[in-house]
């Protein structure tokens, strides 16, 4: 059977709103460090997305954790790493 991935998508859209905020915030966290060549501050950070700075330090934490950001130096300043690249 084949499938238009059109239909498919427009199928799995939510109506109102989008299933996984957190996971939202997490891409928009991603894409602006994308942007950035210098790299963020956790306070610049929070204040370019409108978000508390505990709930970009959370998701950075993850991001961190998991590979897709680094600290390379001691300025604070969050970058992009390998896995966003991937």
């Amino acid at each position: 059977m084949k499938y238009n991935v059109d239909t498919v998508m427009k199928s799995a859209r939510p109506a109102d709103g989008p299933p996984a905020p957190a996971l939202e915030r997490g891409f928009r966290i991603l894409e602006e460090l994308a942007r950035s060549r210098r790299g963020v501050t956790l306070s610049d950070l929070a204040r370019r997305l409108q978000l508390a700075k505990s709930t970009c330090h959370h998701l950075l934490a993850t991001l961190l954790r998991l590979g897709y950001v680094s600290r390379p130096d001691a300025s604070g300043r969050t970058r992009c790493d390998a896995a966003c690249l991937r």
